[in-house]
């Protein structure tokens, strides 16, 4: 499932206007909130109070902190933003390719998720000068496994 953006009061620039691709637990609690609000159409904002308005930034933010108090996390403190860095990073971390992250958190151009994940792909770099290592490693593993002698009982 894909998720248009095009909430005009929340987008910085014309990238922003973007289509995100949504995970399979994602569009489940999206079916759950559309079964917990019948009346709710497609074009009506997904996030509502219990009044039908649009949940408040600060709300969330107070909702997310009292959720990560309750779960005992490490992290007692963390903003919306810091979320959405986060969930950059992991994919990031999980080798998804550079552009594909830019267009997905919606960033001008790749230059801009560049400066700001410069150090997450940095330490690729160096794991990328890592791996003829550990091709050097296995074939070294290799090569003695075959010099071992086989005993025929």
């Amino acid at each position: 499932m894909i998720l248009n953006i095009k909430e005009e009061t929340s987008i910085k620039t014309k990238s922003g206007y973007r289509a995100i691709p949504l995970s399979k637990r994602a569009i489940e609690i999206i079916n759950l909130l559309n079964e917990k609000n019948p009346n709710h159409k497609l074009t009506d904002n997904l996030f509502i109070n219990k009044n039908g308005n649009v949940i408040s930034r600060s709300n969330v933010t107070r909702t997310l902190k009292s959720m990560l108090i309750r779960a005992k996390c490490e992290v007692s403190k963390c903003g919306l933003h810091a979320l959405r860095h986060t969930f950059g990073s992991y994919l990031i971390l999980h080798k998804i390719n550079i552009k594909v992250v830019s267009k997905i958190l919606g960033h001008k151009d790749i230059t801009v998720t560049y400066n700001i994940y410069i150090h997450l792909i940095e330490q690729q770099m160096i794991e990328a000068a890592n791996v003829f290592d550990q091709i050097e490693n296995q074939e070294n593993n290799k090569t003695q496994s075959d010099n071992i002698p086989i005993l025929d009982f």
